[in-house]
């Protein structure tokens, strides 16, 4: 066996992965649908999300497979994390690396393999969306690229949490980027710079989901102490004086002088009040009376050349305020205080030369890229955030046409042209492009540019607040790519997919496989809804699925039928969950699976085993019956040889009688035609009888049967024979699966409203591969042709539709090798109930 190399950058996938942090989580759903997916379009026996740790893969997601991780150095996907295509091993048994694999040489016995590699947005593979089966096989090329379709959807859901917090900061960014770039658009068109800022409050109170606020400057009195003259402030009035007040003093700023209160707190102290419980805050100054409810504050001093010019208070966000609020707002702080310290400027200095030079100096301290250019839209002057983004400096574009220098072959015509228009009419005009850097890498940029005029309304130039939104713009483009790949999953699903209306059940968009049984066309179904394919009397089950619908939010294995455009039917069988689309209306996804040719063959099987069963029985009544007469003498004395021959025949024919038999049992139950004659009767006189016809074949097999624990005199509802057969079967089960010499313990107690009775042996236990199938038809644990242990595979599954029948429930508990408890419940009598258990 050749355990998988280290690649060269494991340090690096091992912090990728980790950062995911979706080692050791529960099972989710949106990666359960996709290895379900893709074990049902390949057909194969497992389908897996495997993530490889430093010593073991672990299985986010598994289909087929009961164990949640192995070791690495036995894993497959320890292989395929080398390469970024697609690793496949036909037959692991003829492949050197793998021949001697434990998981090959033991369970679950893979033989085919193929992984696809899972990697994160920075490339480092951490994992793999694999298929195994158990037979050699070879996937086409169609089959190939499905699965890697299959894997780029799962490494779309693995990144999404990033892309989600990356989309989220990114969005919050560009706001904040907006809310800059307006006011200082504002700040620059304004003749009256208190609109600037009361645009500017607007903008951060709906940036950061506040209630009110202020922004206003720190000025000084002659003593030296700070005090607060507002620059824009909510209105907040709650009577007729307050509202006067407001409307007399907001336009010329107010003034607070009192220190004493939270935000005189953040004036004193220089540093940011955050107070989310202000009523018990040892720093609040108290409210006048009728003053609205303040639940958080958050007051931030504003620095300017290391002197306090300004402070922004807000209050009432949900959930309060945190410093990561304050540290995201810096830039916006910086922007705050170069414009208020601007202001000042413009108080002292009204002349045309003084005013440009001081919005050059906000312009150049700007993140964003800033462009100043002539009437004819020649450059006159860049700030360094322009020379960041497109690693021109000033000297490079001096005198040139903006779009000469920046525009590619990716920029859309369309965007120049109406730029162009826009300056042709000295208009102003927004717009999102592709640009270009010095190294002609494309980037996306957002410009706003503003017509400067002079005193007399006469064009000077242009100006051009660009932000970068490159970033953001790829996330977009990123999303819509994984959007593609599921509709092209959904189109080419060989079985049906549909959308419909919750409260309508309208179809809102189906696929191919949805669409061809029903005999309409596309636009034909899309004026249709679920409720018109369904007949009538479907109406209990479907509002039965509705209810499970709405307190889950899923349903699963419901069949029914769908009414064709001809009139006739077909069955399906249907799963399915709600969704919300972007404006929150609430949709259905299903799974449609047209089931008719598996119900045809499930009905050719049972006419089949019925006439089968029907045809052999009386022959082989009669077989038996000979060989019986001939092995008990009735022919005379036989040679020991043939006595032995004679012996095998009876026993295989009498083997053969009870396969029958559960065979017909098993087609009576399915048709509903077995009758039972339903009885109150005591229950342990039954389990005693059972025992006492059991004890020979138990002693056949070296083995006691023994009653440990009586349930008292305890009434129920049952048919004694069809409660033998059932007994019958356990104690035979157990009786054969024991070893010689060891004891079948059988007890009966009550529990609660139930009595339980429970078969127990020594034997192996139930494999745990085994487990999900064991109540299934013709089900052993050893299929193989030269297992130890005789049977039809039918027992359990009798006894557990004959239990069932008769109210009950059948289970089992087991341990491997240290054996298993076979138990069935049946309710007791009302009227006959006894307090506890007897002895």
């Amino acid at each position: 066996m050749q355990a998988p190399a280290i690649p060269d950058n494991e340090a690096q996938r091992l912090r990728a992965l980790r950062a995911r942090a979706i080692l050791d989580t529960p099972d989710e759903e949106r990666f359960d649908r996709l290895t379900r997916l893709a074990r049902h379009l390949f057909g194969t026996q497992i389908a897996l999300v495997s993530l490889v740790d430093a010593e073991r893969q672990w299985f986010k997601s598994r289909q087929g497979l009961d164990a949640c991780e192995t070791a690495r150095d036995i894993s497959f996907c320890g292989h395929a994390i080398l390469a970024d295509g697609i690793f496949e091993i036909t037959d692991a048994r003829l492949d050197p690396r793998f021949a001697d694999n434990p998981l090959v040489s033991g369970p679950p016995h893979i033989r085919f393999y193929a992984g696809a590699p899972l990697a994160t947005a920075d490339g480092s593979r951490i994992g793999t969306l694999c298929i195994i089966d158990g037979q050699p096989r070879t996937l086409t090329a169609a089959q190939r690229s499905a699965l890697r379709d299959l894997a780029d959807c799962v490494e779309a859901e693995i990144n999404q949490i990033d892309l989600q917090q990356q989309s989220k900061a990114l969005e919050m960014a560009r706001q904040l980027g907006e809310v800059i770039a307006r006011v200082q658009s504002q700040f620059i068109r304004e003749a009256d710079r208190r609109k600037a800022f009361e645009g500017l409050l607007t903008d951060i109170l709906a940036l950061t989901e506040s209630e009110y606020g202020f922004v206003g400057e720190v000025l000084y009195r002659d003593e030296g102490a700070p005090y607060l003259k507002t620059y824009a402030i909510t209105n907040i009035a709650w009577d007729d004086a307050t509202r006067a007040f407001y409307q007399a003093h907001a336009p010329q700023g107010m003034a607070f002088t009192n220190l004493n209160t939270l935000f005189g707190a953040a004036m004193t102290t220089g540093r940011p009040v955050i107070a989310n419980d202000p009523y018990h805050d040892p720093r609040r100054g108290g409210l006048p009376e009728g003053h609205p409810a303040m639940n958080a504050f958050l007051g931030i001093p504003i620095h300017h050349g290391g002197e306090l010019v300004a402070m922004l208070g807000m209050a009432n966000r949900p959930g309060g305020y945190d410093q990561a609020l304050v540290d995201f707002l810096h830039p916006l702080l910086v922007t705050l205080g170069q414009l208020i310290e601007v202001a000042r400027a413009q108080k002292k200095h009204r002349e045309g030369q003084i005013e440009l030079a001081r919005l050059s100096r906000v312009a150049s301290q700007t993140t964003n890229a800033v462009v100043i250019t002539d009437a004819g839209g020649r450059v006159e002057w860049v700030n360094e955030g322009f020379v960041r983004i497109t690693g021109y400096t000033l000297d490079e574009v001096l005198g040139r046409k903006p779009g000469e220098v920046l525009q590619g072959e990716a920029t859309d015509p369309a965007t120049v042209e109406l730029m162009r228009d826009a300056l042709a009419r000295q208009a102003y005009f927004e717009v999102d492009v592709i640009n270009y850097t010095r190294s002609r890498r494309p980037f996306w940029i957002r410009i706003s540019c503003n017509p400067l005029r002079d005193a007399n309304g006469e064009l000077q130039g242009f100006m051009a607040i660009q932000s970068d939104i490159d970033e953001r713009k790829q996330a977009e483009w990123a999303q819509q790519q994984s959007e593609a790949r599921l509709r092209g999953l959904f189109e080419l699903s060989p079985v049906g997919i549909a959308l419909s209306d919750y409260e309508t059940g309208a179809f809102i968009d189906v696929n191919e496989a949805m669409l061809t049984p029903t005999g309409y066309t596309r636009d034909e179904l899309m004026g249709l809804s679920y409720w018109d394919l369904t007949p009538h009397e479907y109406e209990p089950q479907e509002l039965q699925q509705l209810e499970i619908l709405e307190k889950t939010g899923r349903y699963t294995h419901y069949e029914k039928e769908y009414v064709r455009k001809d009139g006739t039917r077909y069955p399906v069988l249907l799963n399915g969950m709600t969704v919300y689309d972007s404006s929150g209306r609430k949709l259905i996804w299903s799974i449609v699976e047209d089931i008719t040719e598996r119900k045809r063959m499930e009905r050719m099987k049972s006419e089949f085993v019925s006439t089968v069963s029907h045809e052999l029985r009386t022959p082989l009544t009669s077989i038996s019956g000979a060989l019986g007469l001939v092995a008990g003498g009735a022919l005379g004395a036989l040679p020991e040889q043939a006595q032995q021959m004679i012996a095998i025949a009876l026993k295989n024919s009498q083997r053969l009688g009870f396969l029958i038999n559960d065979l017909l049992d098993m087609e009576k139950l399915m048709a509903g035609k077995l009758r039972f004659d339903m009885q109150i009767q005591p229950l342990m006189p039954l389990v005693e009888h059972a025992l006492r016809d059991n004890q020979a074949y138990a002693a056949r097999h070296g083995v006691r049967l023994h009653l440990a624990h009586v349930a008292g005199a305890v009434q129920v509802e049952v048919d004694a024979q069809r409660l033998q057969q059932v007994l019958a079967n356990l104690l035979s089960n157990a009786a054969k699966f024991s070893p010689t010499g060891s004891e079948v313990t059988v007890t009966a107690t009550c529990v609660e409203n139930t009595v339980r009775v429970a078969v127990s042996d020594h034997g192996p236990g139930i494999p745990t591969e085994f487990r999900d199938r064991i109540f299934q038809k013709f089900s052993q644990a050893d299929a193989s042709d030269t297992r130890q242990k005789g049977g039809s595979g039918l027992g359990l599954a009798i006894s557990r539709e004959l239990v069932e029948r008769m109210g009950g429930r059948i289970a089992y508990e087991s341990v491997a090798g240290e054996g298993a408890t076979f138990y069935f419940e049946l309710p007791l009598c009302p009227s006959r109930q006894v307090a506890g258990d007897g002895a």
